[in-house]
Parts: C-alpha cells; structure tokens; sequence
C-alpha cells in the first residue's frame, strides 16, 4: 500500500491506512517489550472484514465519525466524576473498608466505584454499605444522599447522553438503504435462480422467436430501438395492417382486443395503454398456449424481461410479421375459438389441489364454510380452549405437585375435539384457495404458515408419536408452546406489532455481526491477557504466593470438621478459552461486571494463587471494553 500511494503523507491520508499504520507500529512495539495488552492490538485487524459488506462498513465509519462527539462526552463524564471521587473520599475515608470491595479508601478504588455507579451494577450494596458505615442518622442520610444524586446523575442522565450520540451520528434510514440494495447474498441468489431457470428449460425469446433475433443495421441501430415489448409488437402489427393482408388481418385479430382502437389509426410511438396492453398479451398467451409451447415457457415469454439483443428492428421484433407468422397461421383456426374463455388460461391454478374446480360444489361449500363468521368463533375458541389446556397439563406424565385441574382423560378428549377443529379449518382454507398455487394459496401467507406447523405438531400429538421419553419426543413436546402463536394471527395489531418486529431483523442482523466483531477482538485480547490466570485453589491453605502446588490434597473446614478434596479451579467466568472468553465478556457487556473486574485486578502469574488488587491496572481493558461494547456497542 505505502508504495502504490509514494509517499508517506498520502499513505497515512487514508483512514484504512492509518489505523493499519497504527495498529501495526503499536503490536510490533508489543511483542519487541513483551507487554501482551500491546501484542494483541493486532485482533483490531477484524474489523477490515466489514469493508467487504457495505452495511456494516457503513456502521463502521459512523462509529469512527462519532468517536469525537463519545471522546467529549467522556471527558464531560470524567469531570464531574472527579469532584464526586474527591467529595467521597473526604465524606467517607477508609469507612467502607471491610463492609464492601467498592470502597473511596484511595483514589484508584474511588473511580472504579463511581463507574459502578454510574454504569449501575450492585450499586445498592454500595448505598447500604456508605450508609452502615456512619453512626449517626444525620451522617447515613447524608451518605444515602450523596450516593443517590450520583447514581440519579450519571444512570438517567449522562448515560442517556451516550444514546444521544449515538442517534446524531447513527442513520437508521442509512443502514436500511445499504440493507436493501443488492450485495453479495443477492447476487448469489440471482446466481441460484438463473441456475434453476436453466435446469428447468425455461427459455429467452431467442429459443421461442428465432427470427426475433436478427440483426439489422448493426449494434448502433439495435442500441437505439425501443426495448419495451408492446410498443415494438404495436409498430409491427401497425406496419403489416396498413399492408392490408390477409396475414395482418389475422395477426392483428388475434393480438388486439375487439374492441381496441383501430392500429392504422394509431402513431407508432404510441404505446397501449394499460387495459388494452393487458387484453394484447392475455391473447398473445392464447396463441402461445395453443401452439404447444409450455406454460413455463409462456410465463417467461410473457413476463417481458428479454436480453438486449433480442430486439434487433421494428421488423423483427416480437409481435412482427416475421416473428409471428408462423404461429398466427397454424394456430390462428384454433386460438379464434378460445378468444372468448376467462383471462385466467393456467388450469393448474384454477384447480385446488389439481381435484376442485371453481365451479365445484365441494369447493363452494368449503368457501362458504371458511366465509363462515361461526367457524372463525369457533376456531378463536378452540385457540383459547388449547391454550388452557397446555397450561394445566404438567411437564411429564406422573408429574404432579399439585391437584390436577384437569384428568389425562379430559385433557385428551378436549385436545383432540381442537385438533379436529384446526384440522376442518384447514382442509376448508386449502380446498377453497389452494395450497401452493396461485395469489390466495394457503400457504401463500406466512401466518398460515405457522398455522400449518402447529398443527401439524398437533395432529402428530393425537398419533401417540410424542408419548416416548426420547429426546426427540422432548424436542416435539416442546413445540407445543407455538400455540399460543395462533392468537396473533387473529389480532390485526398483534400482527402488526410481528411484522414489524421482522422488518427490523435485517438492520439488526448487522448490527449483531457488529457487536459480534467487537466481541471477538476483546475475547482475543483478553486470553492473551487473563488466560490461565483466573485459577484458583477450591479451599483455603494456598494463598498467594502458594499456588497450584500447595493446592493438593484434602482439607478439613473449620467450621463444620467436613473432610473434603482441594481442586484447582476457575470460577464461573474465566478467559481460558475462546468460547469462555466471548461468554465472559458477554456478561460483561450486560453490566453484570464487578466479580470478573475484581477478578482481573487480583491475578497474579499462572499456577498461582490470587492477591488482593496484585494487579489493578487491568481493571483499564474491562472499563474500556465498557465504554465500548456495554455503552456504545450494546445503544
């Protein structure tokens, strides 16, 4: 990179260049002092793989746009965190000592507290703890007081600040563009779908209008004519009927609606408007159909998308004498008496399940039936009535702790007779509007979607399947919780609220790929840090700077006499590995901080045993990541 930009200067003018000049210069000078917190800056590097997705690189630089604005707030944080530290440490001294770890005996334990305050982990212990160290009443609700109007001040106002921030420099509307436009998934899909288009046999115009496909006048005159296929048939069956043939007469017939305007009376630069171009191509699929051509062939023929090159002149374009004649002529006879049938031609969709035709008796009768403002009373019913059911059947059968509510017996007669009710509600749904095929399918809509999965489960329920103690038994069992989904369904604003809950996945997908970056560059940094160093003896008898080897052995509990063996053990948090790290540092990011900051700051060296504060410049990389993961990241 340096050498392609020369010189030095205009190397370090890129943002990309600098925080890889910076972060190179520092992780080097790391590994050449050995100070592993320097070494591991090089785990920034992660972020350069969000500048291959355009969202989160997008998010990327508002975070760097904003780190002037979150600095200032910082420091506008820091001074009055000075004056409460200075004010405290007079007000209270060494008091707290032995009631608390957060204590204002010096300076550094001062700061770390009013952080817990200000962050609001176990900020309680440390209001009883100020005020159990005083005496008086009046020096307790002083303590209570001052302990109070820090908390109020830095919990409701300066944190809320930081979402400030955030929102000034965040574009929400921003994130959703860069979601929306076509990325990487999108042109693997288009890859996916032309693939299948090709596997299926679907063909261009170039494959079904072979003539279509002549070049005339060369690319500069194909690059000049319009691409929009009606106005192109519209010209050619203009041109052919001022010829006053028998062929034009017969095209122009069977591609115009009868009661559409006269062609010779028309411009050429005229195209059709809506409702005759929608007549032009109902037709135009009638010819099509009959002349044998698929009906996926026809849809992609009629969907009007066609390559560049397959309208090559006025004279040749689809629609044209040259391109329709063949066709015209040999299934002209056929097609005139067709002319008159409904728009809809696809049988396959004017068939439910491919058995019931819409002038079917059976599907009228479960049209009515799933019309019917009855059967919706009575499916909301059987909603409720199954949701009470599955709060009054226990976990297991033989499972009881209290009095039953409801028989077994009961409970399967009234299971069954809703089952039964989904059941009729679906089959009336499927037979009146199809399953898969066409606009009003069944499962054309998401919410029936999940209707179908719950009832599913249901009807395997009534098989007997899930009455086993295997795990998959547990798992379908389990399932049974989506019940309550089908009340949603009902509700307009319950739906909603669901819709736009999905609406927003996308933008926070990224976000969450965000905070997982984040995430992973802490972890890294902090197995390099902590890893190994959290270890500690089970009992007492191995205090530092004994360690792992005097932690053997068995030892015996003062207070109980209770023999028991020593181990050498990490408490519910540690750095020891990737996957303990990210957990731990997730904990952390949900402000649940104080034993994992306590923690650091008492490692010592591996294979030895903790001390108290031994370390407590560790307690920076917990703050940092802080500030950075818990108030900005998490906001």
């Amino acid at each position: 990179r340096f050498s392609r930009c020369g010189t030095f200067v205009r190397f370090l003018g890129s943002e990309r260049n600098m925080a890889e000049f910076l972060i190179t210069v520092l992780s080097t000078l790391g590994l050449w002092i050995e100070e592993p917190a320097l070494a591991r800056l090089s785990s920034l590097r992660m972020y350069r793989l969000m500048a291959y997705l355009p969202t989160l690189e997008d998010l990327l630089r508002s975070s760097v746009s904003s780190a002037a604005s979150f600095f200032n707030l910082i420091i506008f944080m820091l001074v009055f965190g000075l004056a409460f530290v200075i004010g405290a440490r007079y007000a209270f001294r060494g008091d707290m000592d032995g009631l608390t770890r957060s204590t204002f005996s010096n300076f550094g334990s001062g700061t770390l507290t009013a952080f817990q305050l200000f962050l609001g982990d176990g900020w309680s212990n440390v209001l009883f703890a100020s005020m159990q160290s005083k005496d008086s009443a009046y020096g307790q609700f002083f303590a209570g007081i001052y302990i109070i109007a820090w908390f109020v001040l830095a919990k409701l106002i300066i944190t809320n600040l930081f979402v400030a921030v955030i929102i000034e420099n965040f574009e929400v509307a921003t994130t959703i563009k860069h979601v929306q436009k076509p990325g990487y998934f999108s042109l693997l899909r288009k890859s996916v779908r032309e693939g299948r288009k090709r596997i299926a046999g679907v063909v261009t115009l170039k494959s079904v209008l072979p003539r279509a496909a002549v070049k005339r006048g060369g690319p500069n005159h194909k690059e000049s004519l319009s691409f929009d296929l009606p106005t192109n048939t519209l010209k050619a069956v203009a041109n052919l009927n001022r010829q006053n043939t028998v062929l034009g007469k017969a095209i122009q017939g069977a591609l115009m609606p009868s009661d559409g305007p006269d062609l010779s009376e028309i411009s050429a630069e005229v195209g059709l408007n809506r409702s005759h171009r929608k007549a032009l191509w109902i037709k135009v699929k009638a010819v099509q159909k009959m002349h044998g051509i698929k009906h996926r062939q026809a849809k992609a023929v009629n969907s009007g998308s066609f390559r560049r090159d397959a309208i090559a002149s006025d004279a040749t374009a689809a629609g044209s004498p040259d391109s329709l004649a063949a066709m015209a002529v040999a299934s002209w006879t056929k097609a005139r008496s067709e002319l008159s049938l409904p728009a809809n031609l696809e049988g396959a969709e004017d068939k439910s399940l491919w058995l019931f035709a819409r002038e079917s008796t059976v599907r009228r009768l479960f049209a009515m039936l799933d019309r019917s403002k009855v059967l919706e009373l009575v499916v909301l019913l059987s909603i409720l009535g199954s949701c009470v059911i599955l709060a009054v059947t226990p976990p297991a059968d033989g499972y009881i702790r209290d009095e039953e509510l409801m028989d077994h017996q009961s409970r399967a007669t009234w299971s069954t007779v809703f089952t039964a009710v989904f059941t009729l509600e679906f089959v009336a749904r499927v037979v009146a509007h199809g399953l898969v095929l066409g606009d009003n399918a069944y499962l054309k809509s998401n919410w029936n979607k999940v209707d179908s999965v719950v009832l599913l489960i249901a009807l395997i329920d009534e098989m007997g399947v899930l009455a086993g103690q295997g795990q998959v038994a547990k798992v379908m069992r389990l399932m049974r919780a989506l019940r309550p989904l089908r009340l949603m369904k009902r509700n307009k604003g319950m739906r909603l609220v669901i819709d736009a809950l999905i609406c927003t996945l996308a933008p926070v997908a990224y976000v969450v790929i965000f905070a997982g970056l984040t995430l992973v560059v802490f972890a890294l940094m902090g197995m390099k840090l902590f890893g190994g160093k959290f270890m500690r003896c089970s009992t007492p008898g191995a205090e530092y700077p004994a360690g792992k080897v005097e932690c053997s052995g068995n030892h015996v509990g003062l207070d109980d006499g209770v023999l028991m063996p020593r181990s050498w053990e990490n408490p519910y948090f540690s750095f020891d590995s990737f996957g303990s790290s990210m957990l731990t540092l997730f904990q952390v990011s949900t402000v649940q901080y104080v034993d994992v900051l306590q923690a650091a700051m008492d490692v010592t060296q591996l294979e030895q045993s903790p001390s108290f504060e031994h370390t407590p410049g560790n307690a920076v990389f917990l703050v940092v990541f802080l500030l950075v993961g818990a108030l900005f990241v998490m906001n």
